[in-house]
């Protein structure tokens, strides 16, 4: 991959590039050297990442070493999220529960790697957090304590398997909706509309602002094949639950979900996750994610019923004030704001959400 003099860098005397966007031949150089190392995470691609741009207007871009035979040995996509409250930095990726940094581990040790992410914090003047689930964990750099965990299962090979794996209680909560006639629809961009509508509510219950529309449309250009929606409709056909579904392989998550509460009796969400499930089973997925939540919290309790578990988030930092910007807390002034925002109109809360949400380093 040609190397940009003005954008050529060195991390602990190992030659890096920072690629940016628009640059198709780096890209393409990219996708080449994930696919050809079997990467099955989507959010590490040239096309999620312009979704940030697209979507929200942040400054992006991606830290790479060049490798032989046009490939990469390493990736790093990286998002510039600026806020007042939350700090100012380079983020490996907001708004996921799993991207990070990928090498070769046979080109690189992960001290040369975590050497290129700290000479690119010193080149762009800013904290960079990694953020991978996984990955993170053998890194060299300063760990950051989270509090938040991502929830996961193994599937098995059946749906009925899967079924004999609920306990009674939970089991009776999903025919409830079944009894009471609620069905459940997949597909794409045709159901954009009836998702959109219950996540943000969801999210305006939750006292927390939603994406902006805009933000799934692109996220199911950039995903392609690799995103579904789910929509569980009541009897009379309103939309009361729905689910944002990704694969990476052989795993599918739902990394963004809502229900209505006037539908709670009949447990429409219940029927949602266990479809989702359903959904991964039919298309061999061998491991099922519900996303990352604070550990302890109602979230969390909602995840471990269905038989996840929790895999604790240690994030990695590294440049000046590695720990900024942090993860947005709940003491005692964001309950506040939460409160208030819960009370707010719908059509404001979707107006106002894309803007302050771009600012927020979740």
């Amino acid at each position: 991959m040609p190397v940009p003099a003005a954008e050529a860098a060195r991390g602990h005397d190992l030659p890096w590039v920072r690629v940016a966007p628009g640059d198709a031949a780096a890209a393409a150089a990219w996708e080449r050297t994930l696919e050809r190392g079997g990467v099955a995470n989507r959010y590490l691609r040239p096309a999620w990442l312009d979704v940030y741009r697209r979507a929200y207007g942040l400054s992006v871009c991606c830290v790479a070493v060049p490798g032989s035979a046009g490939l990469l040995d390493l990736v790093l996509p990286l998002v510039r999220v600026r806020s007042l409250l939350f700090g100012d930095g380079w983020i490996g990726l907001p708004f996921v529960t799993d991207a990070g940094l990928w090498w070769d581990p046979e080109a690189l040790s992960a001290e040369a790697a975590w050497g290129v992410v700290e000479a690119a914090a010193g080149v762009l003047g800013r904290a960079v957090q990694v953020r991978g689930a996984d990955a993170s964990e053998r890194l060299p750099g300063a760990p950051m304590a989270t509090g938040k965990a991502v929830f996961r299962r193994d599937l098995p090979a059946t749906v009925e398997a899967l079924w004999a794996t609920f306990p009674p209680k939970l089991r009776s909560q999903v025919r409830r909706a079944t009894k009471a006639g609620f069905t459940v629809r997949e597909g794409g961009s045709e159901l954009l509309g009836a998702f959109y509508g219950i996540y943000s509510e969801t999210m305006r219950d939750l006292g927390s602002p939603p994406h902006g529309r805009r933000f799934f449309e692109l996220a199911l250009e950039a995903l392609g094949a690799h995103a579904r929606v789910l929509v569980v409709d009541a009897p009379g056909g309103d939309p009361a639950a729905a689910g944002f579904l990704v694969r990476h392989g052989d795993r599918l998550e739902i990394p963004w979900a809502g229900s209505l509460g006037r539908f709670k009796r009949d447990a429409p969400n219940m029927l949602l996750y266990e479809r989702a499930m359903a959904h991964a089973i039919a298309r061999e997925c061998g491991v099922f994610e519900f996303g990352r939540s604070t550990v302890g919290s109602g979230q969390a309790r909602f995840k471990l019923q269905w038989g996840a578990s929790a895999h604790p988030l240690g994030w990695t930092g590294a440049g000046a004030a590695a720990a900024e910007p942090g993860v947005p807390g709940a003491g005692r002034g964001a309950r506040a704001v939460s409160a208030v925002w819960s009370r707010l109109p719908l059509w404001l809360v979707r107006a106002l959400g894309p803007h302050l949400i771009r600012r927020i380093p979740a």
